[in-house]
């Protein structure tokens, strides 16, 4: 019984492990290409945290850092391999100042 018990344990540690692995695991880099395009896509919500709680993103109902995209944008205007950027814009849930610093950043980009 013991044994088993142990065994129990073991494999409970290994599936803890596994799990914590794949949420802390480091991405690994994009390479970007000379003359290469960027696609954005802008849809659904932007919330100005920066976060979101464990929970959704496991369940995928995240929504997107609005901080997140400026800094894309910000990023996109200073990198000197991409000759296109295209934007998708598909329905999305944002104020009218939200709505600005996104033409501010794009105007700027």
């Amino acid at each position: 019984m013991k044994r088993f018990r142990k065994l129990r344990v073991v494999a409970v540690v290994i599936v803890l492990i596994a799990v914590a692995s794949y949420f802390f695991r480091s991405e690994t880099g994009v390479t970007i290409e000379p003359g290469s395009t960027l696609v954005i896509e802008l849809e659904g919500n932007y919330v100005e945290a920066s976060g979101a709680p464990w929970l959704t993103t496991l369940l995928g109902e995240a929504e997107r850092p609005f901080a997140g995209l400026l800094t894309t944008l910000a990023l996109a205007e200073r990198d000197d391999r991409l000759k296109n950027v295209v934007i998708v814009i598909r329905p999305v849930q944002i104020g009218w100042g939200k709505a600005e610093e996104i033409r501010a950043a794009l105007g700027r980009l």
